[in-house]
């Protein structure tokens, strides 16, 4: 199956580098729903136009912690 990531992701301001998105912040970007997200996210990393970081968020119940991000290299 071939995916237009272009077009997938045209809802997401993308950074190149940095700390990357977490999955959460790319659902509210892109107006996917969670199992949709996680399944394109999982394409973008098989296609290589992914890789998985570590970004710290403050969670629900204050604490920081890390967390999966996704860095987007470049399309």
């Amino acid at each position: 199956m071939t995916m237009d990531f272009d077009a997938l992701f045209a809802g997401l301001a993308f950074q190149v580098g940095g700390d990357g998105y977490t999955t959460a912040e790319i659902m509210e970007q892109t107006g996917m729903s969670p199992e949709l997200t996680r399944r394109r996210i999982k394409q973008a990393l098989a296609a290589g136009l992914c890789r998985v970081g570590r970004k710290l968020v403050q969670r629900i119940d204050g604490r920081v912690a890390p967390v999966p991000a996704y860095v987007f290299e470049g399309r």
